[in-house]
């Protein structure tokens, strides 16, 4: 077997194996960070890519297999199915190679008979164009989650997110406010024209990943436009004391910290004690940020000692399915509630650090009125000495995801 032959047999055999640990832990992103530290290879980026794929065609792939299958296949054979069928359908691969590596695989790991039945359905489906499908299937959303955006949004609003979320995200990069120099990367990027909210900011789409990140140097970092809306709404400034009690990756805790140019103190702290390693990373050199460990629902800072708060608090990710493709499928009405008591518990629990006169910007990467306005809504209906100064919910475009930010103002 030529090396040609052997990749798309590695990149199926670890689809499977990944889209299969998923189905007992439903959260990509996490499976697929396991796998990158046992194997960071071209075989695992293509196998994100092919499960990423999966995920935005899955609605489509299992209506495909109910009414083209001559009967329903086994599990485990719907997932050999789904995995070539979301190369086929990105044509990854020539259609015979997805084929022949496909039954391949279930003749070494199973037997004949599913070998058989794979080749027949694949060969079927791709002696014609794919089927066009009923409405509800094309939009490529979970019928949970389909239900309760229609609760929410206009049909030509489902519509046009839907459209968005078929699509992988761009990769951007934000420039250091130190504005450093960077002519010699420009072959490599493309600058995006942003909206008002994030005019005070530099981003860029980066157009060849691989050699801007062997030559970047830190000047600017990996980073969508739409947490520049909290960032912009928190507004920090020299001197201040500011804390970011959700931080974890750290991407606005390092921007914040730029902003600041070493005045003031930047508190940055998360729940989770592996995920605070990768903001120690990003504020490395930074003297005046104080990283710890702690749960924002009982802050370990002193009571009226914040000028700012930042609270990125956790969310059920609606706003980023683009870069969690998985969501769309794990997205359920129990655990939304569950979310927005939490996000309400954070909220309440860390008002009391705020100075008189200070703010909280209250954000999420969730499209959802319920992990949003309605969390600021009862906290402002439970502590009137806050009031909403301003907030805005960015629905998903081909340039930036979606997200929730609302700055909250505490009366002197």
């Amino acid at each position: 077997m030529n090396s040609y032959q052997s990749t798309p047999d590695k990149t199926l055999v670890l689809s499977f194996k990944l889209l299969s640990d998923w189905e007992n832990t439903p959260n990509f992103d996490l499976i697929l960070a396991e796998q990158r530290k046992e194997d960071n290879s071209e075989v695992t980026d293509m196998t994100a890519f092919t499960c990423r794929n999966y995920f935005r065609n899955k609605h489509y792939i299992d209506w495909l297999i109910k009414t083209k299958a001559d009967k329903r296949p086994r599990g485990r054979i719907r997932r050999v199915l789904g995995i070539a069928l979301s190369q086929l359908l990105d044509a990854q691969l020539e259609p015979s190679i997805i084929c022949d590596t496909a039954v391949r695989f279930c003749k070494k790991k199973y037997s004949k008979f599913d070998a058989s039945f794979v080749n027949q359905f694949l060969r079927s489906i791709t002696a014609e164009d794919f089927p066009k499908a009923p409405y509800e299937v094309t939009l490529g959303l979970s019928h949970e989650l389909l239900a309760h955006w229609k609760k929410t949004f206009s049909k030509q609003e489902i519509e046009d997110i839907a459209e968005i979320l078929k699509t992988p995200s761009i990769m951007t990069a934000r420039l250091s406010p130190a504005n450093p120099d960077i002519e010699d990367l420009m072959d490599y990027l493309k600058p995006l024209g942003l909206p008002e909210w994030a005019k005070n900011f530099k981003i860029f789409e980066v157009t060849n990943a691989k050699k801007f990140i062997k030559e970047n140097n830190n000047r600017l970092y990996i980073q969508d436009p739409a947490p520049l809306l909290s960032i912009g709404l928190l507004n920090p400034q020299k001197g201040e004391v500011i804390a970011d009690l959700c931080s974890a990756p750290g991407g606005k805790s390092l921007l914040i910290a730029q902003l600041l140019n070493g005045s003031g103190k930047l508190i940055s702290s998360d729940f989770s004690d592996t995920r605070l390693k990768q903001v120690e990373e990003n504020l490395a050199g930074f003297s005046n940020c104080e990283i710890k460990q702690m749960d924002a629902r009982k802050p370990s800072i002193p009571k009226a000692s914040l000028d700012g708060l930042l609270l990125d608090v956790p969310c059920s990710n609606t706003g980023v399915i683009r870069r969690k493709a998985d969501v769309r499928w794990t997205f359920n009405q129990s655990k939304l509630r569950e979310l927005s008591e939490l996000q309400y518990e954070i909220l309440q629990a860390s008002s009391c650090l705020i100075k008189p006169g200070g703010r909280i910007v209250y954000s999420t990467c969730s499209i959802c009125p319920q992990e949003n306005i309605q969390v600021v809504e009862r906290f402002i209906s439970a502590n009137p000495q806050f009031k909403i100064d301003t907030h805005k919910t960015l629905l998903p475009t081909q340039d930036h995801d979606g997200s929730f930010s609302c700055s909250i103002i505490l009366s002197h």
